[in-house]
């Protein structure tokens, strides 16, 4: 047995080997990631060789071997999927895969074969798998399957990316979905969302509940992409944790602020959806408006009673301190509820049923 590897100290993930040489993809010295290759008969770390190197502007998600002595290597670029084919042994770009503004989930393929699959999703687009064949001559995206919603045209609606500033001057990216031609008049209603969490990405994905909103409502879907995610990497994370949490508190209110200064919705008209990452001190922050004209805004709280990685006793305590403090002697009229799932935890595992049923709430 050979050692690689004996320090935790990176991330090392195995992609393939031609013989003695072993392909990784690491973060050692790369917070976006590269590839690099191991020759196990000289495997000191000086001898290790980049294929595919650091790009500071792109985190490098994926890298899969087709065809022998292909490797197809997906980047996430400005929170779009890109892809692009290279050369196994020197890491040279072959060719790019074009592909729409989206996120493409997931890349499936052997060594041996020729083909590879590739699971593409985005905010109008609920699931495509394309392959792409090798063993053509100029290879392409192939649909395999794709799933569509009956009765309804997704052609009304179009995908933009704006970039805005935050109070830090950070430029924060956002998309919105919204009707062709819409008129940015400060009419219409508007669901913004947000996370900003545990190093995870929000991608563009699709959502019924979100369509819903679309087409009944009149609105728009607004998600920016804040600090504490991992759009950008570790710098992003690390920006958004912690005793910079607060980056990520006003990279949301500055998306807000985006929307109604550009015309896109106004006060009465916003929707919040925000997640158990933003739940910081919410019961010292309760108080009652000085100006009797100002309540709070209509509030949902949804938790569940099995939830064991955000105990619902968190959400108990907050809804009972705006009941308390807003309910009695207040001028507060706005609605303030909280949706229990019994017999439900986190999120995992839940029946079809139970989401069905959360999303008709929302």
């Amino acid at each position: 047995m050979i050692p690689i590897v004996d320090r935790f100290e990176a991330v090392y993930e195995y992609v393939t080997n031609e013989g003695d040489s072993f392909v990784f993809r690491t973060n050692l010295d790369a917070p976006m990631y590269k590839i690099i290759k191991i020759n196990l008969s000289n495997c000191d770390r000086q001898h290790w060789e980049d294929l595919i190197d650091h790009n500071a502007e792109s985190l490098l998600e994926s890298a899969v071997c087709v065809n022998e002595d292909k490797l197809i290597i997906c980047h996430l670029k400005n929170v779009k999927s890109c892809l692009s084919v290279h050369k196994l042994l020197t890491g040279e770009k072959i060719s790019d895969i074009d592909i729409s503004l989206g996120c493409v989930a997931n890349v499936t393929g052997r060594k041996r074969d020729d083909e590879a699959f590739i699971h593409f999703t985005s905010f109008l687009t609920p699931g495509i798998i394309y392959s792409y064949n090798f063993s053509h001559s100029h290879p392409k995206l192939e649909v395999i399957r794709e799933s569509k919603i009956r009765n309804v045209d997704l052609n009304q609606f179009e995908v933009k990316q704006v970039f805005y500033e935050s109070k830090d001057k950070t430029v924060v990216p956002m998309f919105l979905v919204l009707p062709k031609n819409f008129q940015q008049n400060n009419s219409a209603p508007c669901q913004l969302y947000g996370y900003g969490g545990f190093n995870i990405s929000v991608t563009p994905s699709f959502s019924v509940g979100r369509l819903f909103f679309l087409m009944h409502f009149g609105g728009i879907i607004a998600v920016a992409n804040i600090r504490g995610g991992g759009e950008y990497g570790k710098s992003w994370h690390d920006a958004g944790r912690l005793q910079n949490k607060q980056n990520s508190f006003d990279d949301f209110q500055a998306a807000a602020e985006y929307l109604l200064n550009h015309g896109y919705t106004n006060n009465q008209k916003r929707v919040f959806f925000l997640f158990t990452v933003f739940g910081i001190s919410p019961l010292h922050n309760v108080k009652i408006p000085s100006n009797p004209d100002v309540q709070y805004p209509a509030l949902l709280i949804l938790t569940a009673d099995h939830d064991d990685r955000v105990v619902p006793l968190h959400s108990f305590k907050f809804i009972a301190t705006l009941q308390e403090k807003l309910c009695h002697n207040c001028h507060q009229t706005n609605p303030i509820l909280i949706r229990i799932e019994p017999k439900a935890g986190h999120g995992q595992g839940k029946p079809t049923s139970k989401s069905v049923s959360l999303q008709a709430n929302k």
